[in-house]
């Protein structure tokens, strides 16, 4: 075998070694997708946080459904999964208390995802619990 036969062959050894190191540090493409979602799923509750509290600025009142959130003047709210199209979970728990709940992919303890403490969740249904007004607790 020559010499530059050799090293293409090196090369492409080289090559193939970085692409699977790349693949085991980051997951499949797949993986990837997942974990893009559940940060979609998290940017969408976050939204809809966001929106509840100018709700509750306007009407001093939580809204009664993510429906009359997404139906107000100007609203583009997305208050369903991404995948499945099923509608997130909003439960009012008292007068200034509610929670908002989505299924996750993945935990966000795994190394590769990387999300704020506020948001941390397990893979599966998880429930965020959340409060407007600036009073003390009922």
């Amino acid at each position: 075998m020559s010499a530059g036969r050799g090293l293409a062959l090196a090369a492409i050894v080289v090559v193939v070694a970085a692409l699977a190191m790349g693949l085991w540090a980051s997951g499949s493409p797949g993986t990837q997708r997942e974990f893009r979602l559940d940060e979609r799923r998290v940017t969408d509750l976050q939204g809809i946080v966001a929106a509840i509290g100018r709700h509750y600025e306007l009407h001093r009142a939580l809204p009664p459904d993510l429906d009359a959130l997404a139906a107000a003047p100007g609203s583009r709210l997305s208050t369903s999964d991404p995948v499945t199209g099923t509608a997130y979970d909003y439960e009012i728990v008292g007068a200034r208390r509610y929670r908002v709940c989505a299924s996750f992919a993945h935990d966000t303890a795994e190394e590769t995802f990387r999300m704020a403490a506020p948001w941390w969740h397990g893979a599966g249904r998880h429930c965020f619990e959340q409060r407007v007004g600036k009073d003390p607790e009922e």
